[in-house]
């Protein structure tokens, strides 16, 4: 199996997933355990919170597309030499004349 590029954008989208739905988990779990407290006391039983995939997906897909919109964008150095003038023109310019 080839070694996984780590600058690809798909990995980015998964990390940031995976970091979402761990900082939700523990966050749930959390809240989870302080409403137990309210139910020893005999106060009324509060729903427990339930963890949906669909916050995680969403960071992923939205740090995906943007991993994937800045790995195209083009840098300056590619757009100065993309948007120079040809080999031929510069050398109409550069030659020095024979007097």
């Amino acid at each position: 199996m080839e070694s996984v590029n780590i600058g690809n954008p798909i990995v980015f989208g998964l990390i940031a997933g995976v970091v979402t739905y761990l900082i939700l988990y523990l966050d749930i779990n959390f809240e989870n355990k302080k409403l137990k407290i309210g139910k020893d006391e005999g106060k009324c039983i509060c729903p427990k919170l339930n963890l949906s995939i669909k916050v995680p997906l969403i960071i992923g897909a939205i740090v995906w597309a943007a991993a994937n919109y800045f790995e195209t964008v083009p840098t300056s150095e590619e757009s100065f030499i993309n948007d120079s003038i040809s080999s031929f023109e510069q050398e109409l310019f550069t030659d020095q004349p024979n007097f």
